[in-house]
């Protein structure tokens, strides 16, 4: 089992590794049983609000509370949904 403040580096790592180059900043934080949901944005756009600088595509990330790994999750649903589905597909 991993504590949040493992949580947030594995996230911030694998985001620095996925986005090399691009300032990208953990924005909202769910805790479930199967572990931490991070969405995250571009700092830019979250100093100007314009939309051209959005990041739009890659989904949240979860990071499991089990052994601390990484898994993008689809863009579709709330963070609470895809977190609910994975746990239910990942027993």
């Amino acid at each position: 089992m991993i504590t949040l403040e493992v949580a947030l580096t594995n996230a911030r790592t694998f985001l620095e590794t996925e986005f090399a180059g691009h300032d990208l900043v953990i924005i909202r934080t769910v805790e479930r049983p199967i572990g931490w949901g991070f969405v995250y944005q571009y700092r830019r756009y979250l100093e100007t609000r314009n939309p051209d600088d959005m990041l739009i595509g890659p989904g949240p990330l979860l990071v499991l509370r089990s052994d601390g790994s990484v898994v993008q999750l689809r863009t579709f649903q709330s963070l609470e949904d895809e977190m609910r589905d994975y746990a239910r597909s990942h027993p």
